[in-house]
């Protein structure tokens, strides 16, 4: 079966600040638009530490309607949820409490369980909503392509029946257990926006609209199947 590709919108940025700034005003656009016609908005949340200052600037934005979005995690690292290694403690941090709780809450994965029961309660929760799962997705995605927790060359990158997996970061990555939305699960969304910062990630785009690998070697070149994807781009370290 042939998947249409797209090409994504990007945009670059000189400076950090400038990008971090579009994007919260792209966000805020998008959630905006979703609430007014809906009453309530979606959004996937990436760990790492890329998209911390985005989450920053929405928590300090007075026109945010938090009390109409509902936030999720995209992966997480099996940790201590006091780590601060830990997805969802970083996303926390970036927003802050008191800000969250404005919000319909932060769905995240129960790390206290054992991975595999983990992964399951939070496909159970997803698997519970209605239309496009999500309304927007922000992600990141790695120097060897990985988005999410889904890194080049696994065989979760196949079609799964399921809407959260688990999966293993690579040596270079500390190894760790992951859990993580599936590519379709991701998919499922009506927007998605990618943030890439630091002269690391000049090849990325490069390899994701011009480059020989594979999607499965260079599993951002996926996102590609989707009809409104767009990336945020700076080179400032």
């Amino acid at each position: 079966m042939s998947v249409e590709l797209h090409r994504p919108a990007v945009f670059h940025y000189e400076t950090s600040e400038q990008m971090y700034k579009q994007a919260e005003e792209m966000v805020l656009r998008q959630v905006l638009d979703v609430t007014s016609e809906l009453g309530l908005a979606r959004v996937a949340l990436a760990g790492g530490t890329t998209p911390m200052p985005l989450y920053e600037l929405i928590s300090a934005d007075p026109a945010f309607p938090w009390t109409e979005v509902e936030f999720f995690q995209t992966d997480e690292r099996y940790l201590p949820a006091d780590s601060d290694s830990s997805n969802q403690y970083k996303i926390k941090q970036a927003f802050g409490p008191e800000v969250l709780a404005l919000s319909r809450g932060l769905k995240t994965y129960s790390i206290d369980l054992t991975p595999e029961i983990a992964v399951k309660n939070y496909h159970e929760e997803l698997d519970d909503l209605d239309g496009k799962m999500f309304d927007l997705v922000i992600l990141g995605i790695g120097d060897d392509g990985h988005i999410a927790s889904l890194f080049p060359e696994g065989d979760y990158l196949k079609h799964q029946p399921k809407h959260t997996i688990l999966t293993s970061a690579p040596a270079s990555l500390a190894g760790q257990q992951r859990m993580t939305l599936t590519l379709e699960s991701i998919l499922n969304s009506e927007m998605i926006l990618v943030l890439l910062k630091g002269s690391d990630k000049r090849e990325v785009v490069t390899e994701m609209l011009e480059g020989r690998k594979k999607a499965y070697e260079f599993p951002a070149k996926f996102l590609l199947a989707h009809p409104n994807l767009k990336i945020f781009q700076t080179f400032e370290d």
